[in-house]
């Protein structure tokens, strides 16, 4: 069931006792919704979940070893090369490894297939340079896009979508200088649940053996 901006703006003004939008304009209230999606999202991804994976391929140009981030990039998941049969069944990849700004004088700077990579402002930098033009395959979790229109569907996954009308609801209370105890004692039991879904991913994850 999607959930639009018409819908969380009808449950704030319910809760905040301005049915009429007397007092919170329609521009108000969709930023306050905008900002309260974006940290809604921001505590599902401390979670661990993955609602906002995306992909984004780009071909490796032989000598170039910095390439420009998707422009709603928010946090690298996971950097591969596809070395062989792109775009089949039969892929074959080969993951990248992460190393700080620092490490990358640890690595020889001739021309290879890239093994590590760091992050530099809107940037991926990759050691070694490219000597073949393969494809650099970069899962992310995605910003989530501004809300525009009263007929946008928030993009939170549906058992989460209340949350965003709490978050707005309480830079509601804020503006009108009201006590939000009631919106941030609801919005706590969200918070408990998702800190509980954490805490069971990590339970399920395998143990390392060390040898």
């Amino acid at each position: 069931m999607s959930t639009f901006v018409s819908d969380v703006k009808t449950k704030i003004t319910y809760w905040v006792d301005d049915l009429l939008k007397g007092y919170f304009t329609d521009a108000q209230l969709l930023n306050f919704i905008n900002s309260a999606q974006f940290e809604t999202q921001k505590l599902l991804l401390q979670a661990g979940q993955n609602y906002y994976l995306t992909v984004s391929d780009t071909n490796m140009v032989i000598g170039q070893n910095e390439y420009t981030l998707p422009v709603d990039f928010l946090h690298l998941k996971r950097l591969e090369i596809i070395t062989q049969s792109y775009g089949t069944v039969s892929e074959v990849t080969n993951p990248i490894m992460q190393i700080t700004l620092n490490q990358q004088d640890n690595f020889p700077f001739t021309q290879g297939t890239p093994q590590t990579y760091y992050l530099k402002g809107n940037r991926i930098i990759l050691n070694p340079k490219p000597d073949t033009s393969l494809f650099l395959r970069l899962t992310y979790c995605y910003k989530v896009a501004p809300l525009v229109n009263d007929n946008d569907v928030l993009d939170v996954p549906d058992e989460y979508a209340e949350m965003v009308s709490l978050f707005a609801a309480i830079d509601c209370f804020i503006k009108d200088s009201r006590d939000p105890a009631l919106i941030v004692a609801k919005l706590e039991k969200y918070e408990a649940m998702l800190k509980r879904e954490a805490e069971d991913r990590l339970q399920d994850q395998s143990r390392q053996i060390v040898s």
